[in-house]
């Protein structure tokens, strides 16, 4: 029933992925609304769902994991809602740090499947149904509260759907552009689309043309406005912190996640020792992920994007200064790949170029002669896959992989010994601009 339920949720990527609120409200509203706190949900004795939503070009991933933590150290069931997963479907829906099971995702999928029959002119995509899939479970599980990470954007996004007790905006930057906007205020416009009327929102965002837009629409909705970011008290205990995930731009993650509680504390008080045993234990594959690898170390981050790349940069220098990597580098075709090669260029010693497992990838052969012509004379082997590509750097003292989620999720495929693969539901393109 398994392979059914993954086949069933495969097929829904024909429907590409399309922008807009109104089947995924269908959707909610043919489940029962589990969504909504006016909801009896189907007559249920479950509470109403309560959510954090979360938002940003970057990061928004380490702050839902933060966020997660913190609140089950505090003694609260919590909801985990996240994309892309890196090995296993079930990654995307967690309840207190455990993905869904088989069984509960197959009794979802069937259920789904039955609200549909019903109404086959509604043809939601696969990212709407799976949003609504975890609202259900959610709502059934009791949960008390729910971390909610945005797709894509945020104003036309299928999370978007929810009110939140605190909104989240990590940052903006220019990525999506061809979905989300060509610069950084119209891209703020879309994430800023997640701020609703009275619901504080909470934003590390520095940049001003981006700001303006997030400040105009906090106003227009009497939302309060908030920033966590170097200076602000937030970001001073953030700093002074010790946090598991690596890198100087996670204490700005954990600066949001300060302030958040903050404003959360009527409803959910944490105490200051649980919250920072959290952030010293906080899990988050795949986000400067260092491990064993034979005689060395493994670097697996899936900076993909510009300003990823440069958080991940500023890392390594800071981490393993003096030193260089052999990096297992694919990327996909519709970032700025060839800046963020270049950003990473000086960091390595020599490079294995892989396709990644999206037909979106930049091929492999396109990418070396770029990495050639940076730097003439720099050892670069075309791989045809990453397991080849992980044989090729065993021996070597210190190894990363980058460039891209998607492939950071077939290395640790690979590392966990996997037997089946659930990639490839990761696989999207978009059906409308918004």
């Amino acid at each position: 029933m398994l392979t059914e339920s993954l086949q069933f949720l495969q097929e829904l990527q024909l429907f590409g992925s399309s922008f807009g609120l109104e089947r995924t409200f269908q959707l909610a509203e043919l489940a029962g609304s589990p969504h909504s706190a006016a909801s009896q949900f189907r007559g249920t004795d479950s509470k109403p769902l309560r959510f954090v939503h979360v938002a940003g070009t970057n990061g928004k991933g380490s702050v839902c994991a933060m966020l997660e933590a913190v609140y089950r150290a505090a003694g609260l069931r919590v909801g985990l809602y996240t994309s892309p997963h890196l090995v296993r479907f079930g990654e995307r829906i967690q309840i207190n740090h455990q993905p869904i099971s088989d069984h509960c995702l197959v009794q979802l999928v069937q259920e789904m499947k039955g609200l549909l029959s019903g109404c086959p002119e509604l043809r939601p995509t696969f990212f709407e149904v799976v949003t609504v899939m975890a609202l259900i479970y959610f709502r059934k599980q009791n949960v008390d509260l729910v971390i909610w990470e945005t797709g894509l954007g945020g104003r036309l996004d299928a999370t978007n759907i929810i009110t939140p007790l605190v909104s989240v905006i990590t940052n903006v930057q220019l990525d999506h552009t061809e979905w989300l906007g060509s610069n950084l205020a119209a891209i703020a416009g879309e994430k800023g689309g997640i701020i609703k009327p009275r619901v504080p929102l909470v934003t590390g965002c520095q940049e001003e043309e981006a700001l303006a837009v997030l400040r105009r629409i906090a106003q227009s909705q009497n939302a309060p406005f908030h920033q966590a970011v170097p200076g602000s008290p937030s970001y001073d205990v953030a700093a002074g912190l010790t946090l598991n995930l690596l890198g100087r731009h996670q204490i700005s993650n954990a600066a949001l996640v300060l302030k958040t509680t903050e404003l959360l504390r009527s409803h959910f008080p944490v105490d200051g020792a649980v919250m920072e045993q959290a952030l010293r234990t906080v899990e988050w594959p795949g986000r400067f992920q260092v491990l064993p690898f034979g005689e060395g170390r493994l670097i697996l981050d899936g900076c993909h994007n510009l300003d990823g790349v440069q958080s991940f940069k500023q890392a390594f220098v800071e981490l393993f200064p003096g030193h260089k990597a052999s990096f297992i580098v694919g990327m996909l075709e519709d970032k700025n790949w060839k800046s963020m090669v270049r950003e990473i260029e000086p960091l390595a010693s020599d490079w294995v170029v892989v396709p990644v497992n999206s037909k979106r990838t930049v091929p492999a052969e396109k990418l070396a002669d770029e990495l050639r012509s940076i730097r003439p004379g720099v050892e670069v082997t075309v791989s045809a896959a990453a397991r080849e590509a992980l044989d090729l750097v065993s021996g070597k003292k210190l190894a990363v992989v980058a460039g891209s989620l998607y492939l950071i999720g077939e290395v640790l495929e690979i590392l966990q010994g996997a037997r089946t693969s659930e990639r490839g539901l990761n696989e999207w393109s978009a059906r409308l601009k918004p």
